[in-house]
């Protein structure tokens, strides 16, 4: 199943954080990070609890995966 399919899938679909994590590869912290900077807004329960979209995940991911791709040097390279 690709990923495209797997929205489809889950198109109405909305998940807790610790799923979502699980999905995009990365802690639930770093989901609410992305959260309290703007960059992923899930909806909210009416207890609070974030809930996540395929759209969601797909962004979180895109996301994180751009930012691990700027912060990747050769090996050799100092830090700077």
């Amino acid at each position: 199943m690709t990923e495209s399919d797997t929205a489809m899938a889950m198109k109405d679909e909305r998940r807790g954080i610790a799923g979502a994590a699980h999905q995009v590869g990365c802690s639930e912290w770093t989901l609410r990070r992305l959260d309290y900077q703007g960059i992923v807004r899930p909806a909210r329960d009416p207890w609070g609890r974030r809930l996540y979209t395929a759209e969601d995940i797909a962004l979180a991911r895109r996301y994180l995966a751009e930012r691990t791709e700027r912060n990747t040097r050769p090996a050799g390279l100092p830090r700077g």
